[in-house]
């Protein structure tokens, strides 16, 4: 049996199929929420304050370029939900994410392993850690500075130098520093820019750089040992790993000598 359409039957029915490819294409985006009008559920926009507070703590720098490519420049992204859950709007569900690494999280695939909560979550403790680090504080120049000193200004160094010295041994001991060890060693140098010059302040941000940049190593290192796509990073990782672990070792000498004309007493 057939039927038949008149003009408003028609008309219908055109309205009906660009109805649904609206339905299935349109987007309605704001900054934190995509929404598509198929029945997706929208994505709650975290709140100003949820923001404001995580891209000054990260300083805009995105968590998988940090954590993955040792990439500390400054990004445009956006924060996405950690847990992937839209309507968990808490600020530690909240993390910076570069435009293409912010699809890729948000994105599935069936031939590739996809990064995981956790995963980012543990990238983002290393790379607020490292942000705590860059600091606008000027650069105060010690070519004034007396050959000997004082014991008060002796002993403040010397607590420097030995947590310094004991740094370096726990982080040789198992080349695997926990993000707590890496924290309380700039947490025990926070004084040395005012206690030494630039030179030596900048060598030991490079300890608990190449610190935090050791212990993510490891952790790619695990993620590539339980997937088969990432195998062809392994040997380069080990390499990066390896030359990490060789520096560390000759640093109780380095530190030794960077901090010998600062320790005489007068």
């Amino acid at each position: 049996m057939r039927h038949s359409f008149g003009p408003k039957s028609r008309r219908s029915a055109r309205a009906v199929s660009k109805a649904s490819v609206a339905l299935q294409y349109t987007p309605f985006c704001n900054s934190n929420a995509l929404v598509y009008a198929s029945g997706t559920m929208p994505r709650k926009p975290f709140p100003d304050s949820v923001e404001i507070s995580v891209l000054t703590k990260c300083k805009r720098r995105c968590a998988l370029c940090f954590g993955i490519n040792n990439d500390d420049t400054e990004k445009r992204g956006q924060l996405v939900h950690v847990d992937r859950d839209g309507e968990n709007i808490d600020e530690d569900n909240a993390a910076f994410l570069c435009l293409p690494h912010h699809e890729l999280y948000d994105s599935t695939s069936r031939q590739a392993r996809g990064y995981m909560p956790g995963e980012l979550k543990r990238h983002q403790e290393t790379l607020l850690a490292y942000a705590l680090t860059l600091k606008n504080e000027p650069n105060v120049p010690m070519s004034g500075i007396k050959p000997t000193v004082g014991l008060d200004l002796y002993d403040r160094r010397l607590l420097i130098y030995k947590a310094a010295r004991q740094f370096v041994r726990d982080v040789s001991e198992n080349l695997r520093p926990e993000l707590k060890l890496i924290l309380k060693f700039a947490a025990d140098t926070d004084e040395a820019l005012f206690l030494f010059d630039p030179g030596l302040a900048e060598y030991l941000e490079t300890l608990f750089k190449k610190a935090l940049r050791l212990d993510t190593v490891g952790l790619l290192r695990e993620r590539m040992q339980t997937d088969a796509g990432e195998a062809e990073n392994f040997v380069a990782l080990i390499q990066e790993e390896t030359g990490l672990a060789v520096w560390f070792a000759e640093q109780p000498q380095e530190i030794r000598a960077r901090f010998a004309p600062f320790l005489r007493l007068a």
